[in-house]
């Protein structure tokens, strides 16, 4: 009877960590890390499709988001454009462009990060 109820006290425990993990994880959702380009899984409409792409998101939080992106394109030839910048909706300096030199991002809850539009 004692074994018994100490599995379900140990079951018990166990449950509580999960859950106070999972409410830790959610609290902070981050897009920190290096994120590879799934060609498979993409869809490319009226656009070349890059040969690779990789992502490295080192800042992410409330206020502030910085990115480096590398590209080896359909052409062959590689790019590189990075943003260290405020998440306020107001634009800010992008660098490597070939789109253009400003983008914005402002937070739509819970902690994802918008684009704005690139001008």
């Amino acid at each position: 009877m004692q074994s018994r109820i100490g599995a379900l006290t140990l079951l018990g425990m166990l449950l509580l960590v999960m859950i106070a993990l999972r409410a830790v994880a959610a609290e902070e959702n981050s897009a920190v890390g290096t994120w590879k380009l799934n060609l498979r899984r993409s869809t490319f409409t009226n656009m070349p499709v890059p040969m690779a792409e990789m992502l490295m998101v080192s800042t992410d939080t409330e206020t502030a988001l910085k990115w480096s992106l590398t590209e080896a394109a359909a052409d062959g030839k590689s790019y590189h454009q990075s943003f260290d910048g405020a998440i306020d909706g107001k634009y800010h300096t992008m660098t490597g462009s070939r789109m253009g030199s400003t983008i914005a991002f402002t937070r739509n809850p819970p902690r994802r990060a918008q684009l704005g539009r690139e001008r």
